[in-house]
């Protein structure tokens, strides 16, 4: 009707929402850490795989609420990519400021598996991505630059995981070590196939598929020729030495059912980036 003034609805500034989407995703990646009996963080450790579960529902609702609240994913990427180096800040911070008072304080917590988390995080943001830009047939929503955020973001994580977790844990002495196993399938996976109630024990296995996942596919998606091949056969190298050095070093759990499962995490992360290339990337180049 003409002069009728529209009201304002009541919606949420862009400002306010990205502070908030901000703070859900450095939320999801820092805090739900593998605990048990500390009462801080949730849920304790016998529910590790709900969780895992959580983190990623939580980070599509809130990535496709922000999507559809704004229909912006250059921001998401941003966001993505600056919460990533929130995280390895305050990681930094907390584990030589904060860690030993923690441990002193509750009966049992340990920071180690929150990177599982935070790559599990970073896998639901781009899967939210992905279903963003396929739902959209013509015209350019931003992916491109949202791919580029998204692996700045993810590299800074992945490096700190490796040195903490591959190298700093070990060398320190941090991890008991267990006599080398070489026979394929006699180790982790063995236990993990065969003893149902060992699911749990076994969790860093599905933490290494994940790990080398998220490797194999910033891999490929920061080198500029022979993805694949570099992509799968970089990760799968650094898995053997790191094996090596654990059985030269006697520091952790070296075990070729570890390189197995990298393995398949880097050709998972390879995989991954081969779907994002040809389904989403060149579509949005195709668009512009």
């Amino acid at each position: 009707m003409l002069g009728v003034i529209p009201v304002a609805t009541t919606r949420v500034p862009k400002k306010w929402g990205t502070a908030l989407y901000s703070l859900g995703i450095f939320f999801l990646m820092f805090c739900f850490q593998k605990t048990y009996q500390s009462g801080i963080f949730f849920i304790d450790y016998r529910y590790t795989y709900p969780n895992i579960a959580i983190v990623f529902l939580l980070a599509v609702v809130f990535t496709a609420a922000y999507y559809l609240r704004y229909r912006d994913l250059v921001t998401v990427g941003r966001v993505t990519h600056y919460m990533s180096v929130a995280v390895v800040i305050s990681y930094i911070i907390y584990r030589w400021l904060f860690r030993d008072w923690v441990l002193n304080h509750f009966e049992y917590i340990t920071d180690d598996y929150h990177f599982i988390f935070c790559a599990v995080c970073l896998m639901a943001v781009l899967v939210t991505a992905g279903v963003a830009r396929l739902s959209v047939k013509t015209g350019s929503i931003g992916f491109n630059d949202f791919y580029t955020h998204f692996v700045k973001g993810a590299v800074w994580l992945f490096v700190l995981c490796f040195l903490f977790l591959f190298f700093l844990n070990r060398s320190q002495g941090e991890m008991e070590y267990r006599d080398a196993n070489l026979i394929p399938f006699r180790g982790e996976l063995n236990v993990l196939f065969h003893l149902g109630d060992s699911l749990m024990a076994d969790f860093h296995l599905v933490g290494n598929i994940v790990f080398f996942g998220l490797f194999g596919l910033l891999v490929a998606s920061c080198v500029r020729s022979h993805k694949i091949i570099i992509g799968w056969a970089l990760p799968v190298a650094v898995s053997i030495m790191l094996e090596i050095y654990q059985y030269l070093s006697c520091h952790g759990d070296p075990d070729i059912d570890d390189v197995i499962a990298n393995t398949l995490g880097a050709i998972l992360g390879v995989a991954a980036y081969q779907i994002v290339s040809k389904y989403l990337l060149s579509k949005e180049r195709d668009a512009v």
